[in-house]
């Protein structure tokens, strides 16, 4: 795959977002984050074969995420949820996100790269 969609909703936006950029800076893989309730209108219409979802789910929201997964999963979509039990609370997004490196770093082996190294990244930027 080229691209793909990391889905979150409500605490889980922010964990998308972070799953979004380790993907791209990783795997060379163009990721967009986006929420659950915007992904069901137009976006939904790149669902299919070619673009896998990754699903963050977790309390309240989780329920919101799930759905937008089942959706584009119908539509062809590759999905892999990823759900937070509720009574952890926000330890469970610790772990939601503390499972997301080890995955984005194998992702990148499999697909022939050095997590290690990633292509061009800077880890000091300036700024003015």
């Amino acid at each position: 795959a080229a691209s793909a969609y990391v889905i979150g909703r409500g605490a889980t936006l922010c964990l998308a977002q972070e799953a979004a950029i380790k993907l791209k800076e990783l795997c060379g893989l163009h990721a967009e984050a986006i929420s659950a309730a915007e992904v069901m209108h137009g976006p939904k219409a790149l669902a299919g074969g070619r673009l896998p979802v990754l699903g963050l789910a977790a309390g309240e929201a989780g329920g919101g995420v799930a759905e937008a997964c089942a959706a584009l999963e119908e539509l062809g979509s590759p999905v892999v949820l990823a759900r937070a039990p509720e009574e952890d609370g926000f330890f469970g997004l610790l772990r939601l996100l503390g499972s997301l490196y080890p995955a984005a770093a194998a992702l990148a082996v499999a697909r022939g790269l050095d997590p290690d190294r990633p292509r061009a990244l800077t880890k000091v930027t300036k700024t003015s």
